[in-house]
């Protein structure tokens, strides 16, 4: 099994700042890397993934280390990749149609209860 990072030696400034609750937090950044159902592989794609999305240049390129660790072949990480630009090039979309939709046609802004995965553009454009 493939040993996943663990928050350093060194202890970080949110363990000096709050030692309780950041300790909380290096026990599940720990679990999340260390156990569950998914392959070492398969875990380190999805990070990098993740960390392409929130264009963290330490995170990615610690990503990008870790999944060529965990053996994943250079497509493998390309692929992983492209699949996280595709999503959020889709939710843009989604965005940008809600934001024009509102503006030029004074459709209302959604509210809590309307803006969810299930809220079609239809009930964009009917105002619902």
């Amino acid at each position: 099994m493939i040993q996943h990072a663990t928050i350093p030696t060194k202890v970080p400034w949110y363990r000096k700042a709050s030692p309780e609750i950041g300790q909380a937090f290096a026990d599940f950044y720990n679990t999340v890397n260390e156990k569950g159902v998914l392959d070492g592989k398969t875990r380190s794609l999805l990070m990098l993934a993740v960390a392409n999305l929130s264009r963290c240049t330490h995170c990615t390129e610690n990503g990008l280390r870790k999944a060529e660790e965990s053996g994943a072949s250079r497509a493998e990480i390309a692929e992983a990749l492209l699949i996280s630009a595709l999503g959020s090039g889709g939710t843009q979309l989604y965005w940008a149609e809600d934001v024009f939709e509102r503006f030029f046609n004074s459709v209302p802004a959604p509210s809590a209860e309307t803006h969810s995965p299930s809220r079609t553009r239809e009930t964009v454009r009917s105002g619902r």
